[in-house]
C-alpha cells in the first residue's frame, strides 16, 4: 500500500518549515467599522430586495385582469 501513496514525496513535505502568517494590527483596526457595517447592512439589503421581489411576483400572480370577472 506504501508504494500507492507514494511515500517519498511524503517524507519532502513533513520535513518543511511551517511559518505563521500573522495578521497586520493596523489594517485590522482601520478597517474594522467598514467591515461592520458591511456585514450588518448587507444581510438586511438582501433580505429586503429578496421580499420585494417575491412581493412583486405575488402580485403579478395573483392580479385579476381588472374587470371584476373571477376566473
Amino acid at each position: 500500500m506504501n508504494y500507492l501513496t507514494d511515500g517519498s514525496g511524503l517524507i519532502s513535505i513533513r520535513s518543511k518549515e511551517l511559518r505563521l502568517r500573522l495578521l497586520d494590527r493596523t489594517k485590522i483596526e482601520n478597517e474594522r467599522t467598514w467591515w461592520q457595517i458591511l456585514n450588518t447592512v448587507v444581510p438586511i439589503v438582501l433580505v429586503l430586495i429578496f421580499g420585494l421581489i417575491l412581493a412583486f411576483l405575488r402580485k403579478r400572480k395573483y392580479a385579476g385582469r381588472g374587470d371584476g370577472k373571477v376566473e
